[in-house]
Order: C-alpha cells, then sequence, then structure tokens
C-alpha cells in the first residue's frame, strides 16, 4: 500500500489506460458507422435556357443540336404572323434539304388572346435533340431549351 500512497499518479495513469484501452477495444470491434453521407447525384433542371430573337425575316436555325436535350419549346410571340418551323434535317419528297419559308414547315399561329403559341415536339422522340430552324417575315420568336 505504501507505494500506492507514494505515487497517487500512478493509479490515476492505470485507470486513464484501462478506459482508454477498454474504449478503443470497443470501438475496433463495433459495426461500422458513417457519419458523413454524400447525396446521390440527380438529373436537376434548374430552368431552361432561353433564346429569343427579334424577328426571323430570313430562313435560319433557332437552335442548335443537342441529344442529351430533355425538352424544348418554340413560341411565337408576334401578334401578326404564323412562324414556320422544321429541324434542320428535313426533306420534302425530293430528299433536298427544305428551308422554312410561308406555308413550308410547321406552322406556329400568332399570338391569341394575349396568349404565346408554342410548339413542343414529343419529349421521346429523336427530334428534341435536333437543330431547329424558323421562318416568318415579323414575327418575334422565343426558345426554351431543357438541358
Amino acid at each position: 500500500m505504501k507505494t500506492l500512497e507514494r505515487f497517487p499518479g500512478l493509479v490515476a495513469l492505470a485507470l486513464v489506460a484501462v478506459i482508454v484501452g477498454g474504449f478503443a477495444l470497443a470501438v475496433k470491434n463495433a459495426p461500422r458507422v458513417d457519419f458523413i453521407k454524400y447525396a446521390n447525384a440527380q438529373p436537376t433542371i434548374l430552368s431552361p435556357n432561353v433564346y429569343f430573337y427579334s424577328a426571323v425575316t430570313t430562313a435560319q436555325q433557332l437552335i442548335g443540336a443537342n441529344p442529351s436535350r430533355h425538352g424544348l419549346q418554340i413560341c411565337n410571340s408576334g401578334g401578326t404572323n404564323a412562324l414556320w418551323i422544321m429541324p434542320n434535317i428535313a426533306t420534302i419528297n425530293t430528299g433536298a434539304v427544305v428551308a422554312p419559308a410561308a406555308n413550308v414547315g410547321i406552322p406556329v399561329p400568332a399570338i391569341a388572346s394575349n396568349v404565346a403559341s408554342c410548339f413542343s415536339p414529343p419529349t421521346n422522340a429523336p427530334s428534341v435533340g435536333q437543330a431547329w430552324q424558323g421562318f416568318s417575315t415579323t414575327t418575334p420568336v422565343t426558345v426554351l431549351e431543357y438541358p
């Protein structure tokens, strides 16, 4: 007993060693728990890419090809004339590439009752990722691309 009385710090040190050793053994044999969790990747579409054209007076490309595009809307923002659109690879009977013109292509009517007319190709169709071209005499055009 005299040894313990002479070295009180030795008792405390031995007690700490037992506690730390027991804790280390318990942690080593415990099942692993991850405290850091990482978010899974998600295909998030925050907002569409928007393209404005004040007037498409000659046949021109409205939006380029994008094979990973999820959705597309082409809107006629004008109040008087129809907008004529078609995919860039459109052909008519002869096999020659044809540009949209008045009465050639897919018509998108002018605004009616302050509501813009829009065209959206089906989301599962290959044409969603194609480049699109348009023509109108004085109509402003808005293109919404959902990447």
